[in-house]
């Protein structure tokens, strides 16, 4: 279990004992709490929880029916990287599992026009 810091405008702080821990919790989501939409993202040192409340939100964004050949970790980057800035992809879609679709968690900033 990760370290969870509190702080007093709604945000938690976790601190992961190690890269694998963080990164299986990104891959798994998305994440609900009692019905209502959990949002992760890593943290930056730039991060500034006043500035940054409900501005920039990461989505899972579905690509379906992507070709084979689109399969590889930049490809499906640059495909992303169109809506937001792409962040991971799934597990399913990292290991290739599922190919009906790929998942990738994308940070948008909802201030501004897709």
């Amino acid at each position: 279990m990760p370290d969870l810091y509190y702080n007093d405008t709604s945000y938690f702080i976790a601190r992961f004992k190690n890269n694998e821990d963080q990164e299986k919790v990104m891959e798994q989501g998305p994440y609900f709490i009692y019905g209502k939409p959990l949002f992760l993202k890593y943290w930056s040192p730039d991060f500034e929880i006043k500035e940054d409340i409900l501005r920039v939100l990461p989505l899972w964004i579905t690509l379906p029916n992507l070709p084979m050949h689109l399969w590889g970790k930049k490809s499906i980057s640059n495909i992303a990287s169109t809506i937001g800035k792409p962040i991971t992809t799934d597990e399913c879609t990292a290991k290739k599992l599922c190919i009906s679709y790929a998942r990738v968690l994308v940070e948008v900033d909802i201030t501004q026009k897709l």
